[in-house]
């Protein structure tokens, strides 16, 4: 299995000297198996290698059960390890995310603390793909869901892409490489495990090479997807009239890379992914004036002869509200915001981690002119030290599923020039204490 993963990460330009690699370590099979495999090729590809364990505070006693064994593991065998600590149930209960899509959103932003500027390596085989396949196809999913997990994205990478399940356990019986089972795994409930313990067994009283025959049709899509997307890329720009698609011209696609381009252009200009049933009500605006919501804050308008997005008007119960910010408590209607004050030798910062939400510490010399506490405002973005990337705070609050009526009520604290810190999120990197640091804006709120 070692060849298998050393030709998958040489196909897929995975790895190069000099790369720091951590790697998603929950103690199943899976992963353990990864990492003994990257730890064995390390010194040939010339990389290091260390390791994140993420507790999503699911299954009690048994959670701490693995993230104690990973501890051990990684101790014994002097590898690097993150661990992180979330309460997923929770986390989902307030975004209206499904624990599936939460804890996925969380891992990703767990690595993402840890390894910003390296790569990460995840687990996933090809068993992994083949279920996405077939979880996407079942949801009536366009061929791109067909394609399963990729085997490299941004700085993702997954070596164990073309390996089964079965060859990863008869590697670890072969390497004494130890691991634990997730008793959720032998559940059903979820919609994955369903496809995994029930549907999958299925197939082999079909066809027992199953598994082939399946990766060879992934890869077909794939590589068909690959192609009309290329065919995208050379006809989007010369779709493009003010603020909009030409509508004429787009009709003239065969429908294949014409709901590729309706796609990309829906993504660009609002951030939203629409799923099929957006494309196809949209093919029918082609034909005629008309309108199609898809989702809380936009329209895709087809007018004049010309698709373009537009914004929704602002219902009157999403009021903009602003006061002047004072050191002391500060009422806001979601509640109280502390500011004070301080001196950077009477700071412990070692007591709190970037992450704190509920306690954050900005630079009082870097903030610009004056300071209000106040909704939202068109144009507001914020860079969070936990993940290193600039957003604005609409494609923000989209991503954790806040209800568009309540996303103004949401207390930003600013200056005349930058959004210093969200409520919920944290501070902005912009301001952070460093070395030159003398007084310190200590915020204390939700």
């Amino acid at each position: 299995m070692i060849d298998k993963v050393r030709g998958c990460i040489r196909e897929y330009s995975m790895l190069k000297a000099g790369d720091r690699v951590t790697v998603g370590v929950s103690g199943g099979a899976d992963s353990m198996s990864l990492l003994n495999i990257l730890l064995t090729l390390k010194d040939e590809i010339g990389i290091t290698v260390s390791a994140v364990h993420i507790n999503h505070g699911i299954r009690g006693e048994e959670a701490l059960r693995d993230e104690n064994f990973v501890r051990d593991y990684c101790r014994e065998k002097g590898i690097e390890l993150a661990i992180f600590s979330e309460n997923v149930p929770e986390i989902a209960r307030l975004t209206g995310e499904s624990e599936e899509e939460c804890g996925r959103r969380i891992r990703y932003e767990c690595f993402a603390k840890v390894c910003a500027d390296g790569v990460i390596a995840t687990a996933h085989t090809l068993s992994d793909s083949l279920e996405t396949m077939l979880f996407n196809m079942l949801r009536g999913s366009s061929a791109a869901g067909l394609c399963g997990i990729p085997p490299k994205r941004g700085n993702i990478i997954r070596p164990l892409i073309s390996c089964t399940r079965q060859e990863i356990e008869e590697y670890c019986s072969l390497n004494s490489v130890p691991y634990i089972t997730d008793s959720t795994n032998l559940e059903s409930d979820y919609s994955r495990n369903y496809i995994r313990n029930e549907i999958m067994p299925m197939f082999s009283r079909i066809n027992p090479s199953y598994a082939s025959a399946l990766e060879r049709c992934r890869k077909a899509v794939s590589d068909d997807c690959g192609f009309i997307d290329s065919l995208t890329d050379e006809v989007y720009d010369g779709l493009a009239v003010e603020n909009g698609l030409d509508i004429k011209r787009l009709n003239e696609l065969h429908n294949s890379v014409k709901s590729r381009v309706i796609y990309r252009y829906i993504n660009t200009q609002t951030g939203v992914s629409p799923e099929n049933r957006h494309i196809n009500l949209i093919y029918a605006l082609l034909e005629k004036n008309g309108a199609v919501q898809i989702n809380e804050d936009f329209y895709i308008v087809s007018a004049r002869g010309k698709l373009f997005a537009e914004k929704k008007k602002s219902s009157p119960e999403n009021k903009k509200w602003s006061i002047c910010a004072e050191m002391g408590v500060n009422e806001t209607p979601l509640g109280k915001i502390t500011l004070m004050c301080e001196t950077v030798e009477n700071i412990n910062f070692n007591k709190f981690s970037e992450a704190n939400i509920l306690e954050s510490y900005i630079d009082y010399d870097k903030i610009c002119g004056n300071v209000i506490i106040r909704s939202r405002a068109e144009g507001d973005k914020i860079t969070l030290p936990s993940r290193n990337v600039t957003k604005s705070l609409k494609k923000l609050f989209t991503e954790k599923r806040i209800p568009a009526q309540e996303r103004d009520l949401i207390p930003v604290i600013a200056d005349d020039e930058k959004v210093l810190w969200v409520w919920g999120e944290g501070y902005n990197k912009a301001c952070s204490v460093d070395n030159k640091t003398k007084r310190v804006l200590k915020i204390i709120g939700g």
